[in-house]
């Protein structure tokens, strides 16, 4: 990576309010990197800040169209399914999401591709802003440099959840940096409750979230948003999750974290009669409910949980 400082140097931090928070030092902080969130609106989200951060020559990509009048980003699926699932399990305290875009767009086809350099740069942002928690919604191919990112990342204190991918016919196989030893690999739930095709990677998925927790889910009828139901929303909502139960326990590392959604999580084999591999199913409305029963200074890992 000897270009990483020139791609810090070039890298153009752009900061989004969608309401103050005027308690930022109790605020809960995670990252999330994502194609972008250009033009969105969070200002009916309360008490949530988003921070973005773009690079002089990404790309950008059209927004994928809800309807004739309104315009609705990959990257803002990805903030509000965080927020939902959060939410889910803390109703009141403060987050602030670093988005990141550390993505390039090729001159000649205007394709999107990882930057290292600008992922690596991404990294330290978080790390810089005090975020331990960060959740990846891209799936690519092995290479050395991104592995190479995401040990500087661990190293730097990150946890880092990836997308497993949302079948072989779509994505990478097997999906990097999901199949990664340093990552918390997610996974999803088809709507029908048995584990969706990319799950099949047994040896790669270490955790799964239910539809019910991904909010695109209810627009499944619409084509131009339906591909949002894979796992790169699972790895959002799975990065609220364990960002709402780290209010309740220190996340340190990536042991840590496995150990906290373990013990949250529905086995896998007893979700809806369905077979499924990995840690279990994470349903965020499921955990709020039973800690709520048990107080807002219970242990997420208690007996009643």
């Amino acid at each position: 990576m000897a270009t990483s400082l020139i791609g810090g140097l070039l890298a153009l931090v752009a900061l989004m309010f969608s309401a103050p928070i005027s308690m930022a030092a109790s605020a809960v902080k995670v990252g999330l990197v994502d194609l972008g969130i250009e033009r969105s609106d969070f200002s009916n989200l309360e008490n949530v800040t988003v921070r973005t951060m773009a690079f002089w020559t990404s790309g950008t990509v059209e927004a994928r169209k809800q309807d004739k009048t309104r315009a609705r980003s990959h990257g803002e699926d990805m903030v509000r399914t965080l927020v939902k699932n959060f939410r889910a399990i803390d109703a009141t305290t403060p987050i602030i999401i670093y988005v990141a875009t550390p993505f390039r767009a090729d001159p000649k086809t205007g394709a999107l591709k990882l930057d290292m350099d600008d992922l690596t740069y991404a990294y330290n942002w978080f790390a810089h802003e005090g975020v331990r928690i960060v959740g990846e919604t891209f799936v690519g191919p092995d290479s050395d440099d991104q592995h190479a990112a995401l040990r500087h990342a661990t190293q730097a204190g990150l946890v880092v959840l990836a997308s497993a991918g949302n079948g072989p016919e779509h994505n990478a196989v097997p999906p990097f940096p999901a199949a990664y030893d340093e990552a918390i690999s997610i996974s999803t739930t088809a709507l029908s409750a048995e584990l969706a095709r990319e799950t099949d990677r047994n040896s790669y998925v270490d955790f799964s979230v239910a539809p019910k927790a991904i909010s695109a889910i209810a627009y499944r009828n619409d084509p131009e948003v339906s591909s949002l139901q894979g796992s790169s929303a699972a790895t959002a909502a799975a990065t609220g999750i364990l960002g709402a139960l780290s209010l309740r326990r220190v996340v340190k590392d990536r042991g840590d974290a496995v150990m906290l959604l373990g013990c949250v999580a529905r086995p896998a084999a007893n979700f809806a009669g369905g077979h499924a591999w990995g840690n279990g199913v994470l349903v965020a409305t499921d955990i709020g409910a039973k800690l709520r029963t048990q107080g807002s200074n219970a242990h997420p890992c208690g007996s009643a949980v």
